[in-house]
């Protein structure tokens, strides 16, 4: 993530599906004892960072692809934040 670095990986999502990813990290978190990268996919750069669950994550490189962040890109702390309320909600 400090070195600002695109990085590929495999990933399975929760229905058992499996495929390669390209992403650009922003941070990792800690939440209901599971740690999360949060990380917005490649060419996807105008969305929200996704939370990608690091024990989902296989086979993971970090490639030479720079990237730069914006100052009108997201607030990792206000990404983290929503994204507990919504975990919250869930559990509801």
């Amino acid at each position: 993530i400090s070195q600002k670095r695109i990085l590929k990986f495999t990933y399975t999502n929760n229905a058992g599906q499996t495929r390669e990813r390209e992403v650009i990290p922003f941070t990792i978190a800690y939440h209901d004892r599971k740690f999360y990268l949060f990380a917005r996919r490649k060419g996807l750069e105008g969305g929200d960072p996704f939370p990608w669950q690091l024990d989902r994550i296989e086979n993971c490189v970090i490639t030479n692809q720079k990237f730069s962040l914006s100052p009108d890109d997201i607030k990792v702390g206000d990404l983290v934040e929503v994204f507990e309320i919504v975990q919250e909600q869930k559990h509801l």
